[in-house]
């Protein structure tokens, strides 16, 4: 198992700058608690999509279960399509997203650029995970969508995408823009990619903090009536 780290980042629900990790595994994340994934692939050579800085955001939609109090993202994972050997091409900035989808309308709720230096390699079939340093908050029963986009400059990830479609939760889509964005068009593919969402039901939010929260929205009601 290989371990690979670089600086990316999301804060639960907002724009933020926190470090996150990238490792490069052999195996399948496991699917467990309230994950949602995708691994079979039928067809092997039903396609990829590739990173470059003159191409847009690779993503995969997704919608969420029906937890009361939400779901804590942890971590994206896709995986490898291609053997890499670093050789400079794959230098530059990447942009990691999660984001609410209206019509064909990506909007960001956490997004974060990150530098990647030469010596990132992995060998085709490897899982690429993104990992987020502070959880992302989403709400239940709600279409996301999740990409990466490589931001200047020639790219190296292609990534495996399965031509089966018992999952009906989502699909695989290709952003309109090129360069760092935290809104965007995207267009649906009638595929999925090879994916794995880390997702754990939120906790129930401890009565002091409910108790915080009914005073704060009564403080902002009474400045409005003033």
């Amino acid at each position: 198992m290989r371990h690979l780290q670089l600086p990316l980042s999301l804060l639960a629900g907002s724009l933020s700058i926190n470090a996150a990790t990238v490792t490069s595994t052999t195996s399948a994340p496991t699917i467990d608690g309230a994950d949602i994934a995708m691994y079979t692939i039928t067809d092997t050579d039903f396609g990829t999509s590739r990173l470059n800085g003159d191409r847009s955001a690779r993503g995969q939609t997704f919608t969420t279960g029906s937890n009361s109090t939400g779901y804590l993202l942890s971590s994206f994972t896709l995986q490898s399509a291609e053997t890499f050997t670093p050789n400079g091409f794959q230098d530059g900035e990447y942009q990691l997203r999660v984001g609410t989808l209206s019509g064909s309308t990506f909007t960001a709720i956490a997004d974060e650029t990150t530098p990647l230096d030469t010596g990132f390699a992995y060998t085709d079939t490897h899982y690429i995970t993104f990992s987020f340093d502070t959880s992302v908050l989403l709400a239940a029963n709600t279409l996301y969508a999740i990409d990466v986009n490589k931001l200047d400059g020639q790219g190296f990830q292609s990534y495996r995408n399965t031509d089966d479609s018992s999952y009906t939760g989502g699909t695989a889509y290709s952003g309109s823009n090129t360069g760092s964005s935290t809104s965007d068009t995207v267009n649906t593919h009638g595929h999925d990619r090879v994916f794995h969402v880390d997702l754990a039901a939120a906790p129930i939010p401890e009565p002091s903090s409910l108790w915080l929260s009914a005073f704060a929205a009564l403080s902002l009601m009474l400045r409005r009536r003033r």
